[in-house]
């Protein structure tokens, strides 16, 4: 494909991944297409757009609302699993607390110290 169409297909999205944001600026990109040609799709501007090597690698044959649909669950799925998670410190100790109660504590420590002042004292002895 020639400089004047890649460069046409990225300006469509102003130089990121159409799927996941990412700056393709700096990065080897894809030419994806947005139904698969496998699915009858062709290799008209209007039927592609610039991907990421990740996300034009995982949509496959998927259509672009199918593919978003399968990233959101997948985020959902892998928060769930890291707020439900046993920290490894609680492993180690015994305790069961989970990821997410330990940053809320770290969360109300922080917030309990934001008005605090800390001095140091230095000794000059």
């Amino acid at each position: 494909m020639g400089k004047r169409k890649r460069a046409r297909i990225l300006k469509k999205t102003n130089g990121v991944c159409a799927y996941c944001g990412v700056s393709l600026n700096d990065q080897a990109w894809h030419i994806e297409h947005v139904v698969s040609k496998s699915n009858g799709g062709s290799d008209d501007i209007d039927n592609l757009l610039p991907s990421c090597k990740r996300c034009n690698g995982a949509k496959r044959h998927r259509n672009p609302e199918q593919f978003r649909s399968r990233i959101i669950s997948r985020s959902i799925e892998e928060l769930d699993n890291i707020n439900n998670r046993t920290s490894p410190f609680d492993m180690q100790s015994g305790s069961t607390h989970t990821t997410k109660e330990i940053l809320n504590k770290i969360s109300d420590l922080k917030e309990a110290l934001s008005g605090c002042t800390i001095e140091f004292l230095v000794d000059d002895d």
